[in-house]
């Protein structure tokens, strides 16, 4: 990799105020090659430009990493592993599970794991409707999945009452968030900031009503 990718990348994290460690930083960096390698052959990404893999990916999906709070990490519909390989990368303390339904995706996924040495990651190939798991997440995590509600009535079955759904969204989703299903209610809505992304981003966080009490959405 070439030193502004790697300027680029520091710059990113230094705003986002994310300390990363020489390991952490290659493995990032080293995302953004096999990415690019294997794009050429299966179509994992548009964005063909290493700098903009960079921002609208690696600093896109860790605009949330502040925002986990438990232990096992689910990623749903996890396609060219974002949010969940750059988090993984940066949150090995986590457990994370990435579930793709594709196979050559999911193929990816696998590679790229095993390529970062990454340990605290497992892929599944398969739809979330039809998984079982003997814990729920804590954290579900999910980027471009279609609607909050088709997404909430996807996981609910494999949610406890202490799961909590962190859907990354571009501008205020207000249609989709006023149509969020039972038994989840949204928490709140949080703007991201993510260097170098000229385009708005929200992080929406529901919960299981099991677990809450309140929430806290902006006007």
């Amino acid at each position: 990799m070439t030193a502004p990718l790697a300027d680029r990348l520091d710059a990113g994290l230094g705003t986002m105020g994310i300390s990363a460690s020489a390991v952490e930083r290659d493995a990032l960096l080293a995302l953004v090659h096999e990415l690019l390698r294997w794009n050429a052959r299966i179509n994992l990404t548009a964005i063909r430009d290493a700098g903009e893999v960079i921002t609208q990916h690696l600093l896109d999906s860790l605009s949330i990493l502040h925002l986990l709070q438990g232990g096992r990490v689910l990623d749903v519909g996890s396609g060219g592993g974002f949010p969940g390989l750059p988090l993984a990368v940066m949150a090995s303390q986590r457990q994370f599970t990435l579930v793709e339904a594709n196979a050559r995706k999911a193929a990816w996924l696998q590679h790229a794991a095993s390529h970062l040495q990454l340990r605290n990651v497992t892929v599944r190939c398969a739809r979330i409707e039809g998984m079982e798991f003997r814990e729920p997440p804590q954290d579900i995590v999910a980027r471009a999945f279609s609607s909050l509600a088709d997404l909430a009535s996807a996981v609910t079955h494999a949610s406890g009452a202490a799961t909590r759904i962190l859907a990354m969204k571009g501008r205020m989703p207000k249609e989709e968030i006023a149509a969020v299903p039972p038994p989840w209610r949204v928490e709140t809505v949080i703007r991201l900031n993510v260097p170098g992304l000229d385009a708005e981003r929200h992080a929406v966080i529901l919960l299981h009503s099991a677990g809450t009490t309140g929430s806290t959405l902006p006007s």
